[in-house]
């Protein structure tokens, strides 16, 4: 779901900046804020892809959502960022739902950044989601609220490099305060399977197995499952499974990629394993799952 695809899903639907829900969505940038029960209701159910980094603040309401395979259930006073390459699927939104929210592209970014980009954001976490004081959301929306004003104005962009600096800085040491006293007691296994999932969002497409990430983490495949499934309530090959599904859904959905070569590029050895996978966990083939999402 790029900032093209945004700003079409917003003008097919004659959404227009109103006192409820304003936009401003450009080539590098895109900030909503307000409303977007009218958009967010038909990307329900769906899997998108994100190319850029995104930052939303739950005003208003409550949201549902797999980030990245984890499921969320969040309320007013939520903070939540996701990294390019991020899959998405919103299950539900309250009708009082109000957002904030602010997408840059990659360029943008290490633009504003000049590369000196913090720790929360350099890439080993693909997402977080934090609840910031009333005080610390007030500056965030604040800081969002002037980076839209002046993205309206002909002010030379070095004004919003600056703004957005401000912004992932600010964000980055909030991240850090709420997270050091919770890293020095979270529990060994938790850790574990913290680091197991942000390693199959990032692998699974090259690796099907168990033993690939029991190895990343140093740790025998039996003693991996074992945790796995004993903190999760899924075995570890059900993580790598379903990640595997939701990238395939992904590419059926929202490319052009026929699925001989989607099934390559998710490294099955044949389309017709890749066929039989899908349809084992899904209940449809490849080619259905795509005929009926472009309905």
């Amino acid at each position: 779901m790029s900032l093209d695809k945004i700003r079409g899903l917003l003008e097919s639907n004659n959404i227009c900046d109103t006192n409820e829900f304003d936009y401003r969505i450009g080539e590098e940038i895109g900030i909503v804020s307000g409303s977007p029960n009218q958009i967010a209701k038909n990307l329900i159910g769906g899997l998108m892809r994100i190319d850029d980094f995104r930052l939303l603040l739950i005003n208003q309401g409550s949201v549902n959502v797999d980030l990245n395979l984890v499921n969320h259930s969040r309320s007013a006073g939520t903070l939540a960022f996701a990294h390019p390459g991020s899959i998405i699927q919103i299950r539900k939104i309250s009708d009082d739902v109000n957002i904030t929210a602010i997408a840059v592209s990659e360029t943008l970014f290490r633009l504003s950044l000049n590369n000196d980009i913090p720790a929360s954001f350099n890439g080993h976490l693909r997402d977080f989601i934090i609840s910031p004081n009333h005080d610390q959301i007030n500056i965030i929306r604040n800081i969002i609220s002037a980076i839209k004003l002046i993205t309206d104005t002909k002010i030379v962009p070095r004004a919003i490099y600056s703004l957005l600096a401000s912004l992932y800085s600010y964000v980055n040491g909030i991240y850090v305060d709420l997270n050091t006293d919770s890293q020095k007691n979270e529990h060994r296994r938790q850790s574990i399977v913290n680091q197991f999932i942000q390693l199959v969002n990032t692998h699974c497409a090259e690796h099907h197995n168990v033993g690939f990430y029991a190895d990343m983490l140093c740790l025998s495949s039996r003693y991996l499952s074992t945790i796995i499934h004993k903190e999760s309530g899924k075995t570890a090959k059900e993580w790598i499974d379903r990640a595997l599904i939701d990238s395939a859904k992904v590419l059926l959905r929202h490319s052009d990629l026929q699925v001989v070569q989607i099934a390559y590029d998710l490294n099955f050895p044949n389309p017709a394993f890749f066929g039989k996978f899908f349809r084992r966990l899904t209940g449809t083939t490849p080619a259905q799952y795509r005929k009926s999402s472009s309905l």
